[in-house]
């Protein structure tokens, strides 16, 4: 499932301050497919001409760009990729790192596409974070958009090729995933929920149905090994390393030699959570929420 957009249709999240983003750090994801070429917001805090934080929007030439800006009416740097195509479910990401050369790249279906310099720094701002337009009839998205993520930090290009494979963002830097909405929120009236822990939930502005279009690679084709420390012979078995294996249907924990049944034609992936210490703590902080993901059930292991 996704969200359907069309001119004069948007979800506005407000301006909260877990997406109220300052500094030089930013990465900005979503899942999104138009219905013809030309311009189009994805996820925008940004207004030219007033208030320039950040945006994740098509350009008039089909070319996914990222932007972002020192909270002002006029500076602001971009990276813009190539020309998409239409009609296809396109994964795509732009990332704030620092500032200098390179700092600031765009990413479609897990490859930069482009690289610019920036020295801007970002700054809070009153503007609301909407998707789908920037404000009532401007820069309106025509297409579907789904799994839709924001986090402060920059995320690096291997955790950038794993949101293209399909990977949910809830897996990757979760104690910085400041926001997470997959726009399929089934029996939601006028909303659509944030799926991370600081839950704000987005609400409609017009019409922006719910479509059964999937995605080009949709996250329920994929099953997960997660990597995670354990201590042996007291929570788990013989192994230092537990995996959990989560597909659609099921959860469960493995020991390092019961994960060794895993065939190669069943396009498993093994990872650890990328960048946080004390990573079976925050897992097991984070498990509800894995879980709700995948609509699964209480543990029975």
């Amino acid at each position: 499932m996704s969200r359907d957009f069309s001119s004069g249709n948007r979800l506005n999240v407000g301006n909260p301050a877990a997406t109220n983003i300052p500094g030089t750090a930013l990465t900005l994801s979503t899942w999104f497919r138009q219905d013809a070429a030309g311009s189009g917001t994805l996820i925008g805090k940004y207004q030219a001409g007033t208030e320039r934080q950040y945006l994740l929007y098509v350009t008039g030439g089909s070319q996914l760009s990222m932007l972002v800006g020192d909270g002002g009416p006029t500076n602001f740097d971009e990276a813009i990729g190539n020309t998409l195509p239409n009609q296809q479910w396109i994964h795509g990401a732009g990332v704030k790192n620092g500032t200098g050369s390179n700092a600031l790249k765009v990413y479609v279906g897990g490859k930069e596409q482009n690289s610019v310099t920036s020295n801007l720094v970002m700054t809070t701002t009153s503007r609301a974070l909407l998707f789908g337009e920037l404000s009532s009839l401007n820069l309106p998205l025509n297409g579907q958009m789904a799994h839709t993520a924001i986090w402060d930090v920059p995320l690096t290009p291997q955790e950038i090729h794993l949101l293209s494979l399909g990977i949910s963002p809830l897996f990757i830097r979760p104690n910085s995933l400041k926001g997470y909405w997959p726009l399929d929120d089934y029996g939601a009236s006028g909303i659509a929920r944030d799926h991370s822990l600081h839950n704000n939930t987005a609400t409609m502005t017009g019409t922006v149905g719910l479509t059964p279009q999937p995605l080009r690679r949709p996250i329920s084709e994929y099953t997960l090994l997660v990597g995670i420390p354990g201590t042996p012979g007291v929570n788990y078995n013989d192994s230092a390393t537990v995996y959990v294996k989560i597909t659609p249907s099921g959860f469960e924990f493995f020991d390092e030699e019961e994960a060794c049944f895993v065939g190669e034609g069943e396009a498993m992936l093994r990872w650890e959570i990328a960048g946080v210490e004390n990573r079976w703590q925050v897992f097991q902080e984070m498990e509800p929420r894995f879980r709700a993901e995948f609509g699964l059930g209480a543990r029975t292991c």
